[in-house]
């Protein structure tokens, strides 16, 4: 007959300690590249290869993109019609699809089919992704009570590891 092995709660509350403390770290290191990128290039977009994060705010463009969704954009030289774009649009941004090109400008109509001459410089990037309410689990994770409650997660993990060692 197999014995089987019991597993101790303090190994699976440190073993989700652990997680989080992994999501928690990668998120750190994103907001620490953002905010390097924000200063170093003098812009409120900041790009890796190219590509950034979009957090929607405007609600343009439903019911395919809504507010609190997260896009990924992808920065190009050249768009296609049909291409989904996020561009600068009055202190803000703007979801579009595009529907021509016409003597260096593209031509974009939004769900409300209002069209609009987008200047190629004030396009911020292609959607190739979209990460539906993703917004609101970030707003969740980063209120002030969830980064209490973390951090006294954080301090019963090393609470946990001492009490084991000493066990």
């Amino acid at each position: 007959m197999k014995k089987i092995k019991r597993i101790k709660s303090s190994n699976i509350v440190k073993m989700c300690i652990r997680i989080l403390f992994v999501v928690i770290f990668g998120l750190t290191i994103i907001s620490i590249y953002n905010l390097a990128y924000k200063v170093l290039y003098h812009t409120d977009i900041p790009y890796l290869y190219n590509t950034t994060l979009h957090y929607v705010r405007e609600s343009n463009y439903k019911p395919i993109i809504k507010n609190n969704d997260y896009l990924i954009l992808e920065k190009g030289i050249y768009y296609s019609e049909d291409d989904l774009i996020v561009h600068k649009y009055y202190g803000g941004y703007k979801i579009s699809k595009i529907v021509s090109y016409n003597a260096g400008s593209y031509i974009t109509e939004d769900t409300n089919n209002k069209y609009y001459k987008v200047d190629t410089t004030t396009i911020v990037g292609k959607v190739t992704k979209n990460i539906h309410g993703l917004g609101i689990i970030i707003k969740v994770l980063t209120t002030p009570l969830v980064i209490i409650a973390l951090a006294i997660l954080i301090a019963s993990y090393f609470l946990l590891s001492i009490y084991e060692k000493d066990s």
